[in-house]
């Protein structure tokens, strides 16, 4: 089998339907699809029974576990996938065409790569319009085994999603590198990806946008600005950093990079309460901005000089919040 795609649902009788129906369709049929039942109390499992029913000819597997959030949802999924390559779908999202899996499949067939990464269309649910995520991914020059030179020219053309939706990824790689997600936590993908490509062998992309993210959503993760998700983050940020800062490799320093942008995010996320930039010890991880030559970050870097990290923070919340 090729593919495995897994699905991880928890009370999403709203949308999972039409996930689920945006995979039926995919004119490649080699695939399973795994969803993971993560204790749902609306009526997402009836849905989903009535899909497996209507689509007996595709392998779909609906697994019910208690509620452990998205990453025990996907480790199980990982666990009980059988495909070569695993493919994440949140049950919220979509895919955007029905060639997705075989565009994917005639690349990976050409070239046989640890990770295929894609591009992410975002869908405003409540405007009904799309927004393709970043620029062309063909401007950038690299060698498909090195990964430092695509990470790198990710970042610098601000393309870098740190999810796992966007990615196609050797199922074997993963078991074998205990590349499963850290669980009882937010931004969870971003600690996932660091631990990918510390590892990560070869890697390939397609200039296309397959996947749709909504947006506006309520009860998303990713709408969550409070006290819990950047404690989180923060855990991420320090825990990484304290563990790379005093490596001198081509690798960290783009890790680093990387994880600049997310402080940059923890500044905006504790702009509301300025005493959480202190408990948080952000003083010692302003270095990570010195890592970054990317506009935005040297521009965050020249605020946070110029006019304090109180106001800066400040400022940012109000960019997040404002949805730019």
């Amino acid at each position: 089998m090729m593919f495995s795609i897994v699905v991880p649902a928890y009370n999403c009788a709203k949308y999972i339907e039409k996930c689920i129906s945006n995979i039926l369709v995919q004119t490649f049929r080699d695939f399973e699809v795994i969803i993971v039942n993560d204790g749902s109390t609306d009526e997402t499992v009836k849905i989903v029974e009535k899909l497996i029913i209507m689509n007996s000819e595709v392998t779909i597997r609906l697994i019910s576990q208690s509620n452990g959030g998205a990453s025990s949802a996907r480790n199980r999924g990982i666990r009980e996938a059988q495909g070569n390559y695993l493919i994440f779908l949140d049950s919220d999202d979509f895919w955007l065409c029905d060639t997705f899996l075989l565009d994917c499949y005639n690349s990976l067939s050409e070239n046989r790569v640890d990770m295929l990464y894609f591009k992410v269309s975002k869908f405003d649910s409540v405007n009904k319009t799309y927004t393709i995520i970043g620029k062309d991914l063909d401007a950038i020059k690299y060698d498909k085994s090195d990964k430092v030179s695509f990470l790198k020219g990710l970042i610098a053309y601000n393309e870098f999603i740190a999810s796992s939706v966007n990615k196609v990824i050797n199922r074997e790689f993963i078991i074998v590198n205990d590349l499963y997600f850290l669980e009882g936590t937010t931004g969870e993908d971003i600690d996932w990806i660091i631990r990918v490509f510390m590892v990560l062998n070869t890697i390939n992309h397609i200039n296309y946008s397959y996947y749709g993210y909504r947006q506006n959503v309520g009860g998303s993760v990713t709408n969550q600005s409070n006290y819990k998700s950047s404690s989180n983050l923060q855990k991420i940020i320090n825990s990484w950093y304290k563990t790379l800062k005093s490596k001198d490799d081509p690798l960290i320093k783009v890790i680093m990079a990387f994880l600049s942008y997310h402080y940059i995010i923890l500044m905006g996320l504790v702009g509301k309460d300025y005493s959480l930039y202190e408990e948080y010890n952000m003083t010692e991880l302003r270095n990570l901005l010195d890592y970054s030559a990317h506009p935005k970050v040297k521009v965050i870097k020249y605020l946070h000089f110029i006019i304090g990290p109180r106001a800066t923070c400040r400022l940012l919340n109000m960019y997040i919040n404002r949805g730019v």
